[in-house]
């Protein structure tokens, strides 16, 4: 079960309400033998500031987040918004939105849930659903574009 999971955080290291990518860290966890979330490290988001004043969401934005948690060894990746280009990162990643603004709740919110998280990483080689996390947990299929 040893998913690496990226959080995506704001000013003062708490999930805010803006998209994935506009985060200005990403916590990165990894899930220990026992299901538990453990704190790995915290990278500065080389995309934050990425121009995107042609349109919001621009795909080499998406490629290069793709690109650079890769490299970090991240497949499941956690926000309170994901914007346009969840229809590529879920090709890559488990995408899951949650409901709250601290980590430490979060961590707690995955850790009774990492069961769901695990079968999908097992189940599928791409295209991930993406998970809902409030008070229980809920699994919807991304939409693609056509």
């Amino acid at each position: 079960m040893a998913q690496k999971f990226a959080f995506a955080l704001g000013k003062h290291n708490k999930f805010n309400n803006r998209h994935f990518g506009d985060s200005d860290v990403f916590r990165l966890y990894q899930c220990d033998e026992n299901g538990h979330l453990v704190f790995e490290d915290e990278v500065i988001n080389p995309f934050k500031n990425f121009d995107e004043s042609q349109k919001h969401g621009a795909r080499a934005k998406g490629s290069g987040i793709i690109e650079f948690l890769k490299e970090q060894g991240v497949e499941v990746i956690v926000s309170r918004q994901f914007g346009p280009n969840i229809k590529m990162v879920h090709q890559h990643f488990i995408p899951i939105k949650i409901g709250v603004e601290a980590p430490d709740e979060v961590l707690l919110l995955l850790e009774k849930n990492m069961k769901w998280i695990a079968e999908e990483w097992h189940a599928r080689t791409s295209h991930y659903h993406l998970f809902t996390l409030q008070n229980g947990i809920v699994k919807m299929t991304v939409k693609e574009e056509k």
